[in-house]
């Protein structure tokens, strides 16, 4: 009987996490890629103790950090940042360069974006106009529960001389900015996790009482997928116990 209730603690885990999916939105099957099993929390095997280790993975698609990329930092400017405005170490010389059409995808393991640099460099006599291509590479990291982006680092891809002096100026305001900022949190989606795997206990198995709960949340490591993903994968490791079942008479 107790390996009968062992297994089917195991079933029940399988079967009630397969339907988390639809608590990530981002979270979607891609054919037989990684991230087919982002939104599907996946059971230990069977080692007859009352916890179980279960796999909770989150995917971000490259599209919605784009869209928080383009609502944070150019949508208040309608489609332009000026990495200038506010900053009070930027010369007036450069108050009117601004890099637009922010267009981002995976690079190797980095989460890379590339931008159009452009505007006028605002010289005693002249106003020389900077136009080219900039290219932002960085590397995806997970504290707590929230997505952060280290080891920023720039290119000037154009190969353009005014531009290599506008975007030299620039390199570490916008560095800083993207480093600083905390672009997701996994927190709505664990916690949706959680509260979908709630409504499926307790589970009735004859006269017992199988009350499963989430006892520990930790992050397990961070995957940056390419094609035909392209994304981030957070995989979370959260610890399932098996409170002891009650008989009925």
């Amino acid at each position: 009987m107790k390996r009968l209730i062992r297994i089917y603690t195991l079933a029940v885990l399988i079967l009630a996490c397969s339907g988390l999916q639809s608590g990530c939105r981002s979270a979607k099957p891609a054919g037989q890629s990684a991230a087919r099993n982002a939104g599907v929390a996946k059971a230990a095997a069977d080692t007859g103790k009352p916890c179980q280790t279960v796999e909770l993975p989150v995917f971000i698609p490259v599209a919605e950090l784009q869209k928080r990329l383009y609502d944070v930092y150019f949508a208040p400017g309608y489609g332009k940042f000026y990495p200038c405005s506010g900053q009070s170490d930027c010369s007036s010389l450069y108050k009117d360069i601004y890099v637009e059409e922010p267009n981002m995808n995976v690079q190797g393991g980095l989460i890379a974006v590339k931008m159009h640099l452009a505007g006028n460099l605002n010289a005693l006599i002249f106003h020389p106009g900077v136009s080219g291509y900039i290219t932002l590479t960085a590397r995806p990291q997970v504290s707590g529960d929230t997505l952060y982006f280290q080891d920023v680092k720039m290119e000037n891809i154009s190969r353009n001389f005014l531009l290599g002096v506008a975007s030299a100026l620039f390199e570490k305001q916008i560095e800083a900015r993207i480093r600083n900022k905390a672009w997701f949190s996994f927190r709505p989606v664990l916690d949706n996790y959680i509260k979908d795997f709630q409504k499926q206990t307790p589970v009735k198995w004859g006269a017992a009482t199988l009350l499963l709960s989430f006892k520990t949340i930790d992050l397990q490591r961070v995957d940056v997928l390419g094609a035909p993903d392209n994304g981030i994968i957070a995989v979370f490791s959260a610890i399932l116990c098996t409170e002891k079942p009650s008989y009925g008479k």
